[in-house]
């Protein structure tokens, strides 16, 4: 967990880099689970899945909460109360050595948002597919189901 009211207390370079390694791990949490979700969507265990959905919406709040916390923070090291500055915004303001590091950070979180948008394609699709597969299956019996000696009852041509 991430003390965000230190860095509201003390708001500095550092404490950003805090914040963006926090929302960092954060976001791959959310890839991890939505890797999940999508393998248990393919395997058929839909039963599963709301689990995983929870977790992730969890986590979502998580990282909501930590970004009101760098929009703060980011506000203040920018000195102009009321923008809503971007990292790349920072990058000049930011000492030696720093600018580099919140590149490297930016850099990977848009990696991981790139990845978490190809798996939620990647379940979409998953999951279409196998309502099509149910619906295919399920449009060979009638209401019925199934007679009395438990065989198919298959729809009348």
């Amino acid at each position: 967990m991430f003390d965000h009211v230190s860095a509201l207390i003390a708001p500095d370079f550092s404490g950003l880099i805090s914040i963006l390694n926090y929302e960092r791990r954060l976001l791959e949490q959310i890839l991890y689970r939505q890797a999940q979700a999508t393998l248990l969507i393919a395997a058929g265990e839909h039963r599963f899945v709301p689990n995983a959905v929870d977790e992730v919406e969890s986590i979502v709040g998580e990282l909501a909460a930590a970004e009101v916390v760098r929009a703060a923070v980011t506000e203040v090291l920018a000195g102009d109360p009321g923008t809503e500055p971007t990292i790349e915004d920072l990058l000049p303001l930011a000492p030696a050595g720093t600018a580099e590091k919140l590149e490297d950070l930016r850099t990977a979180m848009d990696d991981l948002l790139s990845e978490i948008d190809r798996l939620r394609e990647i379940g979409h699709a998953e999951a279409e597919a196998q309502r099509e597969l149910v619906a295919r299956m399920m449009a060979t019996f009638d209401a019925e189901g199934y007679d009395s000696s438990g065989s198919p009852r298959r729809l009348s041509a």
